[in-house]
């Protein structure tokens, strides 16, 4: 079966892809520049998560749901589902909010950064990694989430992915990646300035970009070098 995966169409729309051809747009959020922090979580072809604004809707393969908000004062600007019944997001004020069983909880202030936390992973239920932009973490064990704590100094983190529970891959615009083992983190190694998206589907392969349009990979040992791909 194909499976399908979403994009975002600025402002408010999704495409969606089924392994063969692109959809047509389909409108997610109302057409209002606040609905800022547009991003996606899908666990398959039959459930993604998105979220902008305040707002969050979900997708069972076929259509969206209206959206409908979950963090009533704040822009949710990170999503990161690992089942149809359990999700995770963080807004720009350092709330974190989870999703059990088809229902939100509320808000919960647990990073007290300038800038919120701006991504976060959930390689299982139990487990959520969440990082800002000034070089701290936050987990979650499934009962609640743990204290800020400092892992680098002003990285610039803008992206997290977790393949496992016990390999994690971080990026940032000051131009280091950061690798965590589940219990602590590697040293910053310089890859590029301005990295701002990283994916690891494997512990033996990242893909990052930065915003020249470049992109670098890892081989579970090292960094390639910056390749332009426009």
């Amino acid at each position: 079966m194909p499976v399908s995966g979403v994009s975002w169409q600025h402002p408010s729309k999704a495409l969606i892809y089924d392994g063969r051809a692109w959809g047509k747009p389909q409108q997610v959020f109302p057409t209002d520049s606040s609905y800022s922090g547009q991003t996606i979580s899908c666990v398959s072809s039959r459930f993604c998560v998105a979220v902008g604004g305040e707002k969050a809707a979900t997708f069972n393969g076929a259509s969206w749901s209206k959206a409908r908000a979950i963090d009533h004062s704040q822009v949710v600007q990170a999503i990161s589902c690992h089942s149809a019944t359990f999700c995770a997001a963080s807004d720009t004020s350092g709330n974190a909010l989870t999703f059990k069983d088809g229902k939100w909880t509320a808000p919960k202030l647990v990073d007290r950064s300038s800038h919120g936390l701006t991504s976060v992973a959930c390689p299982s239920s139990s487990q959520c990694l969440a990082v800002d932009y000034n070089g701290n973490e936050v987990t979650y064990d499934g009962r609640s989430w743990g204290p800020q704590t400092p892992v680098a100094v002003n990285p610039g983190f803008d992206s997290l992915s977790c393949s496992t529970p016990r390999f994690c891959m971080a990026v940032g615009d000051a131009g280091v990646a950061l690798s965590y083992n589940g219990s602590t983190w590697g040293k910053a190694k310089s890859i590029d300035s301005g990295v701002q998206s990283v994916s690891c589907p494997t512990t033996r392969f990242c893909a990052a970009v930065d915003v020249g349009d470049n992109v670098m990979t890892f081989n579970g040992r090292s960094w390639s070098r910056p390749k332009t791909i426009h």
